[in-house]
């Protein structure tokens, strides 16, 4: 009887020592495995900050088809920063004029994040470059459903309302903008064309006069002033 006792403690002892070496030799591969997947990612993100860098080098010298080149190969399956990587090339492909590719990147951009408000943005930015005046507006008041008070989608709906020639909701609306950011012009500016389309010459000069305490030379401003003594 204590014979078996003492085999048995044995084998248990015996257990214990093979299944802590088990999980050593394992906590030891898992490391190993697991610091090798951290340097290709660290490898992977230097590898793209350095693409990136060299792209905005290029932006700067107005090489705009070779700053796309230098991020074109970046991996959107793989990378954390995919929304942003389409984002850069939506961007360089409107300074490039290629407003249609330009669309479609931004509206890529939107699925990767349904929160984003830059996409949205950039797309009703490349839809006026189009004059497509309409399908701006749209964008952009859906832009304004989530971020009421969104001062560049306002500028774009703004623009918008001038390609379309509706004078009396630019004077409105530029009215409430200006309200909301009084230290910017641009509301200004546009309540002095639209009060002009209307016929409303007096207001136009007011709303020029105002123009010209943030921009004092202003051309625009100035010319108008100067016409209507």
């Amino acid at each position: 009887m204590l014979k078996n006792q003492f085999i048995f403690k044995v084998l248990l002892k015996a257990a214990f020592i093979a299944l802590l070496f088990f999980n050593t030799v394992n906590a030891m591969s898992l490391g190993k495995a697991n610091s090798q997947q951290k340097a290709v990612s660290q490898q992977k993100a230097v590898s793209q900050q350095k693409a990136m860098a060299r792209s905005y080098q290029l932006e700067a010298k107005q090489d705009y088809a070779q700053a796309l080149s230098a991020i074109e190969a970046l991996s959107l399956k793989t990378s954390q920063n995919s929304e942003f990587i389409v984002l850069r090339k939506a961007w360089l492909n409107y300074l490039q004029k290629n407003y249609n590719q330009a669309i479609r990147l931004y509206k890529q951009a939107a699925q990767l994040n349904k929160n984003s408000l830059d996409a949205p943005l950039g797309e009703a930015m490349a839809l006026l470059a189009q004059l497509r005046w309409k399908e701006a507006a749209k964008v952009s008041r859906k832009v304004l459903k989530r971020a009421p008070a969104n001062y560049t989608a306002h500028l774009r709906l703004m623009v918008s309302e001038a390609g379309q020639k509706k004078w009396q909701t630019l004077l409105e609306h530029a009215r409430q903008v200006s309200q909301w950011y009084p230290t910017q012009a641009v509301p200004l500016l546009y309540m002095a064309r639209a009060s002009h389309r209307l016929g409303q010459t007096a207001s136009a000069v007011n709303a020029y006069q105002s123009v010209l305490l943030h921009l004092p030379k202003n051309q625009e401003a100035l010319n108008y002033i100067a016409s209507n003594k």
